[in-house]
């Protein structure tokens, strides 16, 4: 009789060994399908972080060969602003 509820006690251990395992593979294919996506996402990201780094690079330089005729105006209109005080004050 010892025997019979020691091995219905081992038998249900297994039982529920068995649907633990269960859960798990489970658990870890759900969590397979997240971390590709998460990959699948990063990549993405890098992606997109490079184009948006070669758009700066582009706006840059397109403001820097504007620099030299920003000075240009600016001198110009500094120049015509002591005219008029100059013209103003005599």
């Amino acid at each position: 009789d010892r025997r019979a509820t020691a091995i219905q006690n081992i038998e249900s251990t297994l039982n529920e060994l068995g649907t633990v395992y269960s859960r798990m593979a489970n658990i870890v294919a759900s969590q397979q399908e997240i971390a590709i996506r998460i990959d699948e996402n990063m990549a993405t990201t890098v992606e997109q972080t490079e184009m948006g780094h070669n758009e700066l690079i582009k706006y840059f330089s397109a403001v820097s060969g504007n620099r030299s005729l920003i000075l240009k105006i600016f001198g110009i209109l500094i120049a015509i602003t002591i005219l008029f005080t100059y013209l103003q004050s005599s």
